[in-house]
């Protein structure tokens, strides 16, 4: 994995560092926070187990059928916006960047959030980190 790719997932690994003792992961509908409960292991977490260890093309497929029951999860859309950069598709990434911005208005999940960028101090919110992403995209692309 090059640096660069390292540093892209690391906003989602360090965003949900708590979640490697979850076996689950229920984002509610009714506008909460999503919580973690002991069951068995979702897609998601499937997909977010896949995404730490570089395995795009899983972590594809199962943060995308998550994504097909739960398509305004702030964790999944943040998550899959990763994968897309990661598979060099930034045109996706932006589009699930901004959807997480839209709707992640949840403080992050785990013990700690970085960001590339940390002179800035460190993101509030899910959708903070998504917008951060986009900058860090239209700069690249620049």
């Amino acid at each position: 994995m090059t640096m660069h790719r390292m540093a892209l997932t690391a906003s989602v690994i360090l965003m949900l560092s708590g979640c490697g003792s979850w076996a689950s992961y229920t984002p509610e509908t009714s506008g909460t926070a999503p919580t973690a409960v002991l069951l068995e292991p979702n897609d998601f977490m499937k997909g977010f187990e896949a995404l730490k260890v570089g395995d795009y093309a899983t972590a594809d497929l199962l943060i995308a059928r998550h994504l097909q029951e739960y398509p305004t999860d702030p964790y999944a859309l943040l998550a899959m916006g990763t994968v897309m950069e990661n598979a060099g598709r930034n045109v996706d990434a932006m589009t699930y960047y901004r959807s997480a911005a839209k709707y992640g208005t949840v403080s992050p999940i785990g013990e700690t959030l970085a960001v590339e960028d940390t002179s800035n101090g460190v993101a509030r919110t899910v959708g903070d980190l998504a917008l951060r992403n986009i900058g860090r995209l239209r700069m690249l692309q620049g």
